[in-house]
């Protein structure tokens, strides 16, 4: 599952670049992510099942993984998609159909 999720945070920095986000920060807390994702261990399904209170608070690192990425990360395990992701990609098709 982290693969899955840090191809998703990817895309999600991808998207922003291109939908011209001002906050490069937003756009490099994706990639950190991700790259941390792609590098851990232990799956985070694994780390959500054996976490206790606010299970999302399991995946902050400090400077890699802040609360927004985290709650991001409990959605996918939760509902397997990622609500703004799909947002994302909708605002992207919307606005090619536009620009054509």
């Amino acid at each position: 599952m982290n693969k899955e999720i840090a191809k998703i945070f990817r895309e999600m920095a991808e998207l922003l670049d291109i939908n011209g986000e001002k906050i490069l920060q937003r756009i490099n807390a994706y990639r950190r992510a991700a790259a941390y994702l792609e590098n851990l261990k232990t799956d985070v399904s694994e780390m959500y099942k054996n976490a206790e209170g606010k299970k999302w608070e399991v995946f902050l690192v400090p400077k890699i993984i802040g609360e927004k990425n985290a709650k991001k990360i409990e959605e996918y395990i939760k509902k397997g998609v990622i609500k703004e992701f799909e947002e994302l990609k909708e605002a992207l098709k919307n606005k090619d159909s536009v620009e054509v």
